[in-house]
């Protein structure tokens, strides 16, 4: 009995906590302004319903489009299909946030976005799109304004909105529709990593926020390296408690252990060939932290 408790017990841990290291929970929060206002935010009254996530789902969709379609015009809904189940904000609701994007946007004569913040948790990313003549729209994942220092929220904002600023979404778009039989990778072909290249020129070389950007690439391979670290862990905890599991609980778990570590390992071969080759727009961080640095080095001896 002892030992099939132990089983159970290891069996819950190893896999509760791999995952939670996985979608990286265990981090150390900057909880800068952002993240401040954005609990307010959820604390609100509406809001507390939509962000809560025992409410009915179709009662929170129909909360969260009320106060969106209140706020934005009907050319403007198409971009909230690009939104999906994300909230829109406000110089009323997160008055910091919507400040800095406007004050980016005034500065380099770009229209005002739609700015919303993920729905869902587990986002440790931002998206930007314009469509046609549209002012474009701004998604900012929870998670990074929760993890992410107030530093690396202005880098990664401008970075988007260089996107925008650079009609990058309207280009590829553009090139799907001359070449549709290849619309697909013909993007990836013509264009390359140059525009994800050319956003983050935008936020470190004309809004001065290359450190932030540097400091938010060193986080994102510091998540990649926990991975690997939970990995190593979980092996370490195996051998150490063998002789207190059952021949097949250890079998089990020893099993389920290789097949985390191979899908781990097919999916650092896909992250490394997207980052370096023209299956992915993006270069890796340590490419795009060199960058950085290199325009750093350059201007400092100017």
């Amino acid at each position: 009995m002892k030992k099939v408790l132990i089983s159970t017990f290891f069996i819950g841990f190893l896999s509760t906590s791999l995952y939670a290291r996985m979608q990286g929970d265990s981090v150390t929060f900057a909880h800068n302004r952002y993240y401040k206002e954005f609990k307010k935010l959820k604390e609100g009254e509406v809001y507390n319903i939509i962000f809560d996530k025992h409410a009915n789902g179709e009662v929170k969709a129909i909360l969260r489009d009320a106060l969106t379609f209140s706020e934005v015009s009907a050319w403007q809904r198409l971009l909230c299909m690009f939104a999906m189940d994300n909230v829109l904000i406000s110089s009323k609701t997160m008055p910091e946030l919507y400040s800095y994007v406007h004050g980016l946007c005034t500065k380099h004569n770009i229209k005002m976005p739609l700015v919303f913040v993920t729905h869902e948790k587990g986002i440790f990313n931002a998206f930007a799109a314009k469509l046609l003549m549209s002012a474009g729209a701004i998604v900012i994942g929870q998670d990074v304004l929760k993890e992410a220092s107030e530093g690396e929220v202005n880098a990664v904002v401008a970075h988007e909105i260089g996107h925008i600023k650079y009609n990058h979404v309207n280009k590829q778009l553009f090139v799907q529709l001359v070449f549709p039989p290849l619309a697909a990778i013909t993007p990836k072909l013509i264009f390359g990593k140059s525009h994800e290249k050319q956003a983050d020129e935008f936020s470190y070389k004309y809004t001065d926020n290359g450190k932030g950007l540097i400091m938010f690439f060193k986080r994102l391979i510091k998540k990649q390296q926990d991975r690997d670290n939970d990995l190593k862990k979980t092996n370490e905890i195996l051998k150490k408690n063998k002789s207190r599991l059952n021949f097949d609980t250890y079998f089990y778990l020893k099993l389920r252990y290789y097949m985390t570590k191979a899908l781990h390992n097919v999916n650092k071969a896909h992250s490394w060939l997207y980052h370096n080759t023209i299956l992915g727009p993006h270069p890796s961080p340590e490419a795009r932290i060199k960058r950085v640095q290199e325009y750093f080095a350059l201007h400092s001896e100017c």
